[in-house]
């Protein structure tokens, strides 16, 4: 890719020429074109796996177009970046130039334990590294300082990237990109964990990075989430590309697209109205008496009573940062409360080893997707993935029976997730894992379902056949814990709230 030399970080562009992708044997891409001018703002929609987050790893440059039939690779495979007269631009210009922000890229620091101060996180988007290789300049510092203020980190500046919340860690990386001066930016569904005054506050600091001539393409798939000025829309499907015609507002992301699975029912039909309790109280299922959580040294929550009583079903909510996640670990049973503190679980007496009881819990969350890609782990295939649920273990250390693989693939299938059941985490797309990990925890019968943030990267139809699978599931007798940012995530059988904030608690009821 030969280009005019003296490329000085203008908006780039691209094109895509009949470019295809193919992964493990399998077309995730088929002939797309799409030409994207210096400057231009496009909303990338689709479905789950539609091929979106792939797609964007072309633009990158993470991944090349597999060669056309008879052709070399890098010599004809359909993907060309330009510069602002269309000229193209080599390979080695343009992609010190790309900046893409992705749960792909942010998974990565907690799979390699890179435990980085937050200003050196971000610092690390002058050089386009993931880790420091070098001392800040003082004007760099100095850009690090108003990234902070932009981003509202200042409360998070001395602190470690592998400390913060999900959604903490997200806007830090949004703030390297804003460091980063990028000629293209891809956004892939940069609001996932984050709260709405969050999103609110991300979006407005953005508003500062797209003044720059840049070129920018966001994939997302909720309408509140479209930044202003994006009025370019493409739309991927089972990996071939439609291109809107003309300067409009795109519609609302998901809007019109087949879902992933099969058609939703009606979110709450068929099943009894919750109103108020009559007769003895549940029996409880979990009990938490004057908890106090930590991480990494720093208090979370204080003095925490609440008790989880069978069928009853609760929404946990909270700014991020609030003590969600930290919460939700330990009634999986993944952390433990302070000295002084305790916690009991129906059926799990002291002395019971933990796995006995993470066999009868179903769990969905961002740590655990992280977890899941990291060939260290030893997931295995999607198929394995879910099999592991049987005994709340990630990937296999027994042979299965019959009965497990058989259940476990109905369960992909109803997902339509089964022609993907032989790939690893790995190969599919972040809301295809987040679909299987769903599946894990669906896969038995579980007493309790802990779900944190479990539609993460999900599309709007897929959303709501998992509310209406939830609630089938609780009616059949399934407690629910449910850590979410989108009350319009909620199924409609939850009706209590536990509120986090300051590191405490309130109870109400949901409204």
């Amino acid at each position: 890719m030969a280009g005019p030399a003296g490329f000085r970080g203008a908006a780039l562009g691209v094109a895509l020429d009949a470019a295809s992708l193919v992964l493990g044997g399998q077309a995730v891409l088929s002939g797309v074109t799409w030409v994207i001018a210096p400057g231009e703002r496009w909303v990338l929609a689709g479905g789950n796996g539609a091929g979106k987050t792939q797609l964007c790893k072309l633009l990158a440059g993470e991944r090349w177009p597999t060669p056309r039939e008879g052709a070399a690779a890098g010599t004809d495979d359909g993907l060309r970046w330009l510069d602002a007269r269309g000229r193209e631009v080599d390979a080695t210009d343009a992609l010190p130039r790309i900046v893409h922000v992705s749960g792909e890229h942010q998974d990565r620091y907690a799979r390699r334990d890179w435990n980085l101060g937050v200003r050196a996180v971000i610092g690390t988007g002058f050089d386009h590294t993931d880790i420091p290789l070098r001392t800040l300049t003082r004007t760099e510092s100095a850009l690090v300082t108003r990234a902070v203020r932009a981003f509202g980190l200042q409360r998070l500046a001395r602190r470690r990237f592998l400390a913060l919340s999900y959604g903490e860690r997200r806007r830090v990386l949004l703030a390297r990109a804003w460091v980063a001066r990028p000629a293209l930016l891809l956004l892939d569904e940069p609001f996932n964990g984050l709260d709405g005054e969050n999103r609110a506050g991300v979006q407005r600091a953005l508003q500062v990075l797209l003044r720059r001539q840049c070129t920018v393409v966001l994939t997302t798939h909720r309408a509140e989430e479209r930044l202003p000025g994006f009025s370019r829309r493409a739309v991927l499907d089972k990996g071939r590309l439609t291109v809107g015609k003309g300067s409009r507002p795109p519609k609302v992301v998901g809007a019109g697209l087949p879902a992933t699975g099969p058609a939703p029912r009606p979110v709450g039909a068929g099943l009894p109205a919750t109103g108020p309790a009559t007769g003895p109280a549940p029996k409880p299922l979990v009990q938490l008496t004057n908890v106090d959580l930590y991480r990494e040294w720093r208090p979370v929550l204080r003095g925490l009573d609440w008790t989880v009583r069978r069928g009853e079903h609760w929404a946990v909510v909270g700014a991020t940062g609030s003590g969600k996640s930290t919460l939700m670990q330990l009634l999986h049973g993944s952390l433990w409360p302070a000295l002084g503190g305790e916690i009991r679980r129906a059926g799990h007496p002291p002395g019971t080893p933990m796995e006995d009881w993470k066999r009868r819990v179903g769990y969905v969350s961002p740590e655990l997707q992280t977890l899941a890609v990291d060939d260290a782990m030893g997931a295995g295939t999607l198929e394995d993935l879910v099999i592991g649920g049987w005994r709340g273990s990630l990937g296999l250390d027994w042979r299965p029976t019959r009965a497990e693989k058989t259940r476990a693939r109905a369960m992909l299938d109803s997902l339509g997730l089964l022609p993907l059941a032989g790939r690893r985490p790995r190969e599919v797309s972040y809301g295809q894992l987040r679909l299987a990990l769903l599946a894990r925890a669906l896969v038995r019968k579980p007493v309790l379902l802990l779900l944190d943030e479990p539609f993460t990267g999900l599309d709007a139809g897929m959303r709501a056949f998992m509310r209406a699978e939830l609630e089938q599931r609780a009616a059949a007798g399934t407690t629910l814990v449910v850590a979410v940012h989108h009350a319009e995530d909620l199924p409609g059988v939850v009706q209590r709230v536990l509120r986090l904030g300051g590191g405490a608690a309130r109870i109400t009821s949901r409204r």
